[in-house]
């Protein structure tokens, strides 16, 4: 596979608290809190404060701007491609269950001859043949668009070939913004400040 982007391993990936680590994060919280890591035993008593270190966890996950970065494969196996191999709606049903971030990767995987281009909403609504494009090529090849670190709000991406735009090759993603805040502190820090946030609350 060739591609007319640098392909996401050639980037590095911050490795702070963020929200996608945070379901294990608070699993292993609530063994410790319940009692059920063996190395861990807390008194009945203050297991009470253990729906207070969960909303600790949460806040600080949700305030850390260095979420780790998550690449996409536009499509999955079926890749960047036009009908017949899509329906209408085809594209939207796939980003439908996913979270997209600042700093994330979408892979357009070209099946046959195929290019992307990034559009306005207006461009993406009238399937506008604009004459720039991210990228082109035929089978085998791509292209990967890093979204800018500090994206919010809605991103389209349509095909500018003949009528594959009009039968469903378009995608418009809805991408979150993380808060630049505690991105300063290292994943060894926060887990130094948390621990000390449980040794005050159930040790002392």
């Amino acid at each position: 596979m060739t591609y007319s982007a640098r392909h996401p391993r050639d980037f590095a990936y911050p490795t702070s608290l963020s929200p996608r680590t945070l379901p294990s994060l608070v699993v292993i919280l609530k063994r410790q809190i319940t009692g059920n890591n063996p190395k861990i035993l807390l008194p009945k008593k203050k297991m009470v404060r253990s729906s207070l270190i969960v909303s600790l966890v949460v806040a600080m996950a949700c305030l850390t701007g260095g979420a780790m970065a998550v690449r996409y494969t536009v499509g999955n196996d079926v890749g960047w491609t036009s009908p017949p191999n899509i329906t209408s709606g085809f594209y939207e049903d796939w980003a439908s269950n996913k979270v997209f971030m600042g700093g994330d990767f979408l892979e357009f995987n070209f099946k046959g001859t195929q290019n992307v281009a990034v559009v306005s909403k207006e461009e993406f609504d009238r399937c506008k043949k604009v004459s720039k494009v991210l990228g082109e090529g035929e089978e085998g090849e791509g292209y990967v668009y890093l979204l800018p670190a500090n994206a919010n709000g809605m991103y389209y991406f349509i095909s500018t070939i003949k009528s594959h735009c009009e039968g469903g090759q378009k995608l418009a993603i809805n991408v979150a913004s993380s808060v630049p805040f505690l991105s300063s502190l290292s994943s060894d820090s926060l887990s130094v400040l948390v621990s000390s946030i449980l040794s005050a609350l159930f040790i002392h």
